[in-house]
């Protein structure tokens, strides 16, 4: 059994280093490729958080999967967040999730900027994450320190009352 997700992804990658892991249409990563984009994005993570919550407001491709993993390699658990939502629903899951960053990119910053300022929430740009940049020496992130019934995500249904409701599932979950 893994202790979490991010650990059976890392076998993974000892596995099929060069394999490809994420494919759509404008862009293909390796298993390594991707497991380099997430530990700098999660290098960027603030270091004193742990189990903590960090949105994500990037459309359904490639850069999402990345940011998720960068995030679970930080060892903080991730939200996506539908760029297509309206406003108020954005603003109800934040104040929910109280989420300690956004990731988002360059396109999408404007359309959430204005709300993460107004709840003081910082955004992270996943178009600064340099792939040619070095990772410091023997650096893998945090993902040593999750246990299994850690939360690896969080999602917001619309609920009965309308009002959008969190649910957070684990790393053991995800892992089975």
């Amino acid at each position: 059994m893994y202790a979490s997700c991010v650990s059976l992804f890392e076998e993974t990658v000892r596995k099929y280093p060069d394999r490809a892991a994420i494919v759509d249409v404008d862009e293909a990563y390796t298993f390594s490729g991707a497991r380099k984009i997430a530990l700098l994005l999660s290098l960027e993570i603030d270091r004193s958080l742990r189990n903590a919550p960090i949105a994500v407001f990037l459309p359904k491709k490639s850069e999402s999967i990345l940011a998720f993993l960068g995030i679970l390699y930080s060892g903080n658990f991730y939200c996506p967040m539908d760029v297509k939502s309206p406003d108020q629903r954005l603003r109800s899951i934040l104040e929910t999730l109280s989420p300690r960053a956004i990731v988002t990119s360059a396109k999408f910053a404007p359309t959430i900027s204005g709300l993460a300022e107004s709840l003081s929430i910082p955004l992270l740009l996943v178009d600064d994450i340099d792939d040619k940049e070095e990772l410091p020496e023997g650096y893998t992130g945090r993902y040593h320190d999750i246990l299994d019934l850690d939360p690896a995500y969080c999602i917001f249904t619309s609920g009965s009352t309308g009002a959008p409701k969190g649910v957070v599932i684990s790393h053991r979950s995800v892992a089975d």
